[in-house]
């Protein structure tokens, strides 16, 4: 009984070298399919806004006690009613829980930011819900601002750069397609390779040497139109 022989890199190479429509097939194939999948999808877009929160006073304590300050609001931004108002104001046609759904602010302390994030399938209501909600954040941080000594304001809040326009963040073609590539890549050669080990057909001179560990004396080599001087004599 014939044992299997390890296969070496030559040997891999050869097999890839046989069998590579087979690695470019499939490698096309995924990166079609991706391509084509990719763009049956709804575009999403996204657009931001930064609001900027000043203390009138810098000291050690000033970062924990507007971050605290900050994540209040933004729990009481991040409502119901505040998002109705938002869509009402905006002239939006959807509910609010969908604006709620897509939408994300975070705290930045140490900046005295707060990034608010909104993601849409239409860039113009994107760009709407972000600015909406940067107001409703500048009108409660200035109402509920109580004066303190000397009459200053202890946090000021004011937008950044209104947002104008919403980049496409998905879906992403070309990195769909690149994977999708390299996927189809991988599987090609491991497609092959199981073609490779399955068939018991011998085709290079080094594998007859490798199952029965003996030299190769002689080897027939191949005549070029044998097949055609065998077929004319037979006819």
């Amino acid at each position: 009984m014939l044992e299997i022989v390890p296969l070496r890199l030559r040997d891999y190479t050869g097999v890839i070298r046989r069998r590579a429509w087979i690695v470019c097939v499939l490698a096309l194939v995924a990166a079609v399919s991706a391509y084509a999948y990719s763009n049956r999808q709804q575009p999403v877009y996204q657009a931001g806004v930064s609001v900027s929160v000043t203390p009138n006073v810098i000291e050690y304590w000033t970062i924990q006690a507007v971050e605290r300050l900050l994540n209040t609001y933004v729990d009481r931004v991040r409502t119901w009613e505040v998002a109705e108002r938002v869509v009402t104001n905006s002239q939006l046609d959807v509910p609010p829980g969908s604006v709620l759904g897509d939408l994300r602010i975070v705290v930045v302390p140490a900046s005295y930011k707060v990034i608010i994030q909104a993601e849409s399938s239409s860039p113009q209501q994107a760009v709407a819900v972000v600015n909406g909600f940067a107001h409703e954040l500048v009108e409660l941080a200035e109402s509920e601002q109580s004066s303190g000594p000397g009459g200053d304001i202890f946090l000021r809040a004011r937008v950044l750069d209104p947002a104008s326009s919403a980049g496409q963040i998905a879906p992403r073609v070309r990195f769909n397609v690149a994977v999708a590539l390299v996927l189809g890549f991988m599987a090609g050669l491991l497609l092959a390779l199981a073609i490779e080990f399955l068939d018991t057909r011998v085709r290079l001179r080094e594998e007859p040497e490798q199952l029965l560990d003996a030299l190769t004396i002689g080897c027939i080599p191949r005549i070029a139109g044998a097949g055609l001087a065998s077929k004319d004599q037979a006819t």
